[in-house]
């Protein structure tokens, strides 16, 4: 009997789906109650920086400097805060996806969910240098309250934004890394590759080494011979040159 699967809603990626045992349940219990203290701990660092107490720089042991007080350290500031919101929201989001709604949450997944949230904080961290540095969004000066407040909450909203599709600001980031040094995606004469008989994960990892992606992604009841969790069809076939499309569309057993 094949055994069932589940794909997850933030990543796209099929995992075996495994009841739960005990340390699985501990480890969501611990994942859940860490990212909840990290979101009330966030929450307070945003109205201390709003407030301009700066009581956690102090907590730290050291007195606020007027380099802090300035716009542009409170723009990084709410970057960063609005990146660790959005890593937080995702993190639990996934819990609740895993744990309160399939009873299929893992022990592996407490080390994502520990680091997530700064891992939001760091990524719009550099979503801002990269805006700031060259696509404009967050440029110009501070004429007015009003200017200073956009700017405030654009900088928060982009922090917010790269925290939680944490996984498509990775795939930002490749290709504004393939584009600043131009790493060629899809070299001439490359072909599409076979998919059939890999898994989904498995068949997206061969297609982004051919600049390509997947597509529609279409799922039929496995057939006689017919291994479940599998590629069994492709559109375009295998062969045909990479230039000519960017997605591939599969079917995949279920």
């Amino acid at each position: 009997m094949a055994q069932e699967t589940i794909v997850d809603e933030q990543t796209g990626i099929e995992y075996p789906l495994k009841e739960e045992r005990k340390p699985d349940m501990i480890s969501a219990g611990i994942s859940i109650g860490y990212s909840i203290l990290v979101l009330i701990f966030l929450l307070w660092l945003l109205f201390d920086v709003w407030y301009k107490d700066y009581k956690f720089i102090a907590i730290l042991g050291y007195a606020p400097k007027e380099s802090l007080m300035s716009p542009f350290f409170r723009l990084l500031a709410f970057t960063f805060i609005g990146g660790c919101l959005g890593g937080t929201v995702a993190s639990i989001r996934g819990i609740i996806f895993w744990h309160c709604e399939n009873r299929a949450f893992g022990a592996r997944f407490i080390y994502k969910h520990l680091s997530l949230p700064w891992i939001g904080g760091a990524l719009a961290l550099f979503i801002f240098a990269l805006v700031r540095s060259g696509i404009g969004i967050l440029g110009g000066e501070f004429t007015s309250d009003m200017a200073l407040m956009r700017q405030t909450l654009s900088s928060f909203a982009i922090g917010g934004l790269s925290g939680y599709g944490s996984r498509q600001v990775y795939k930002w980031f490749d290709s504004q890394v393939n584009r600043m040094f131009q790493v060629a995606l899809r070299p001439k004469g490359r072909k599409i590759p076979d998919l059939t008989g890999m898994t989904r994960q498995e068949a997206e990892s061969l297609l982004q080494n051919a600049g390509l992606k997947i597509g529609k992604t279409t799922r039929r009841k496995a057939g006689s011979g017919e291994t479940a969790g599998t590629v069994v069809e492709q559109s375009p076939k295998a062969g045909k040159p990479a230039e000519a499309c960017k997605e591939v569309d599969i079917t995949i057993t279920a």
